[in-house]
């Protein structure tokens, strides 16, 4: 994400933690602001998927904010600020 590339991935275990906004449906693509992603393991999804980038501004849009929601949630600041308390509530308890 940080490279300012949307992911095109599987609707699976915590990639969709990794999504950002709501989403709109078409077919079997869960369509996000930063990413697209797939229902299914059906190739052919995957293929509408990478068809829905190639068409236009939606891949740099999705890039963008793919951007933005790397730099705020995993730039070292804030990696630091969470470790930090993470280890303060361990301690206290």
């Amino acid at each position: 994400m940080l490279s300012g590339i949307p992911f095109i991935a599987p609707s699976v275990g915590g990639i969709p933690d990794m999504a950002t906004g709501e989403y709109n449906t078409v077919n079997n693509l869960m369509i996000f602001k930063n990413c697209v992603l797939v229902n299914s393991f059906d190739a052919k999804d995957f293929i509408n998927a990478i068809d829905y980038y190639s068409a236009g501004e939606s891949r740099i849009s999705a890039g963008e904010a793919g951007r933005k929601f790397a730099e705020e949630t995993y730039s070292i600041n804030k990696m630091m600020y969470n470790t930090e308390n993470l280890y303060k509530s361990l301690l206290s308890k």
